[in-house]
Order: structure tokens, then C-alpha cells, then sequence
């Protein structure tokens, strides 16, 4: 990953395993949305040229935002032509994430398992 040429400077690359992360911050999501649909040509000729495969059914867009307004909000990012899906409550290396940053859907999972164990 560390051949793949970012975006302008708002944007990083995070890959584990074979995921792989992209982040942007803006203060409006359609700069995001925007920034992010431009790149992804080029992290699907990366992909290609390493004989690796982006699959849009697999993969998903989530917003994290401060406005709850805004969380609901679809961006539209494509790959190969498809859409990715919104994915408001993503799991990522066991911490369940929501849109406000609040960790309150994860404290929740955690306390559900913990209850059950005792």
C-alpha cells in the first residue's frame, strides 16, 4: 500500500489483513464523497496491478460526523461502476464504531456479552 499515491492532504491510508481503510476529512461530505470517488481509479489500477480485486458488494462507506443530521447522508463513492453501501455502525477490529463517535452501541455490545457470561 505504501505505493498507492494519495489524494490531496486531508486523506490516509489505513490497510491490516487484506482490508484496507480510507479515510478523508471534510468539513462538508461531498468534498469527502468527491475527493474519494477521484482517487478511487487509481486504487483500482493499484489493485489490478498487484493482482488483487476490489469487490463493491464487500465494500462500504460510513460517515462520522458531528451533526446528527449529516449521519444519514449517503456519499455517493463508486467502484468499478457500482455503488458502495452505507454502513452507519461498522465493526473494525472488534470496536463497533457509530457516526457521532459516541461508543455507545459498543458499550452496549460488550455489557450484552459480559451480562451473558456471568
Amino acid at each position: 500500500m505504501r505505493e498507492l499515491l494519495l489524494p490531496r492532504a486531508p486523506a490516509e491510508v489505513l490497510s491490516y489483513a487484506d482490508n484496507v481503510t480510507f479515510f478523508c476529512r471534510f468539513h462538508h461530505i461531498d468534498q469527502a464523497a468527491q475527493l474519494l470517488s477521484e482517487f478511487m481509479p487509481d486504487v483500482v489500477n493499484f489493485f489490478i496491478h498487484h493482482r488483487m480485486t476490489i469487490l463493491a458488494a464487500k465494500s462500504s462507506v460510513t460517515v462520522f460526523t458531528l451533526d446528527p443530521k449529516e449521519f444519514n447522508r449517503h456519499p455517493a463513492i463508486f467502484v468499478n461502476g457500482a455503488s458502495l453501501s452505507l454502513v452507519r455502525k461498522p465493526k473494525l477490529l472488534g470496536v463497533h464504531f457509530d457516526p457521532l463517535f459516541t461508543f455507545v452501541y459498543h458499550v452496549r455490545e460488550v455489557a450484552g456479552k459480559v451480562g451473558h457470561c456471568t
